[in-house]
């Protein structure tokens, strides 16, 4: 973590929900540890890439929970070409207009980091946090973007102080409303990136027998919807590689038929339609119900 986070911190103790306060040479003692303590002296190193595990074991699903390096690694190279740039900038105005200068942003389920980046590079006042069940995302995104915070964590148990997040965003990633409230300030917000109806769909059509479109999301209970988006456009890809990561990186690698997923892979070009809903919600307050 860069100086521009040393003196704003989100992070809360996973153990006991005391807030984590840098000690060693991030804080500029002459400890030469290096990582993050609460006041019940629960510590956690920092890693070199700039990371920490606030993920407890018994948090873990497996003992390397999350998406796999090949997964990360092809999502890293597809979006690193710009196939998503449009539901990027899209994401990054929405935020804009809800955000004033220095506000702090959570990224749950940021996987390597690249709509942080994204934000990073407009808005460079704000203060970006991220975290993700994978360690392997993790530590790339932590790698990529230094001027971030970035923990390995759980959106379902959030390590994060209460009312201490401007917004707390999520691109296809699920979480806990109840946590997303909890750690939202009162005049926080929610956004939620979906698929929409006809994402992906001629991919779909390749590897499914009948490809059916997906259902609109379900509104978020106990927050009040502020404005809805919608970001479609035919993406063209002209290279065997750039299919072969999109395939990997989307849940249709596991489900599909195997014969089909074959066939794919010989793909030297795809054109198919993606489709992101994007809504921003308010919490609505228990005291104003």
């Amino acid at each position: 973590m860069t100086s521009n986070h040393q003196h704003v911190s989100i992070w809360a103790c996973p153990v006991c929900q005391a807030p984590l306060k840098l000690f060693g040479q991030q804080a500029k003692e002459t400890s030469s540890e290096n990582g993050w303590c609460c006041k019940n002296n629960h510590r956690f190193d920092i890693a070199k890439e700039g990371y920490t595990n606030l993920l407890l074991a018994h948090q873990k699903s497996s003992s390397n929970p999350g998406d796999t390096k090949a997964m990360i690694t092809s999502r890293r190279a597809f979006l690193s070409a710009g196939h998503y740039q449009p539901l990027a900038e899209k994401l990054t105005n929405l935020l804009s207009q809800y955000l004033d200068n220095n506000a702090s942003v959570l990224d749950s389920g940021c996987g390597e980091g690249y709509y942080l980046q994204q934000l990073h590079q407009q808005r460079s006042d704000l203060h970006l946090f991220g975290i993700d069940i994978s360690r392997d995302a993790v530590k790339l995104a932590s790698r990529q973007l230094r001027e971030g915070g970035f923990a390995v964590a759980s959106s379902f148990n959030l390590p994060v102080l209460t009312s201490s997040v401007d917004a707390l965003f999520r691109v296809f990633s699920p979480g806990d409303p109840l946590e997303v409230t909890r750690v939202l300030n009162p005049s926080g917000i929610l956004l939620v990136v979906s698929p929409g109806p006809r994402h992906l769909f001629a991919l779909k059509e390749l590897i499914y027998t009948k490809a059916q479109e997906h259902d609109l999301p379900d509104r978020q209970e106990n927050f009040v919807l502020l404005d809805e988006q919608q970001v479609s456009y035919q993406l063209e890809i002209g290279d065997k590689e750039s299919v072969k990561q999109l395939l990997a990186m989307t849940p249709f690698y596991w489900k599909g038929d195997r014969a089909a997923k074959a066939k794919l892979d010989e793909l030297d070009r795809l054109s198919t339609e993606v489709e992101f809903i994007m809504r921003v919600y308010r919490p609505i307050n228990p005291l104003q119900s």
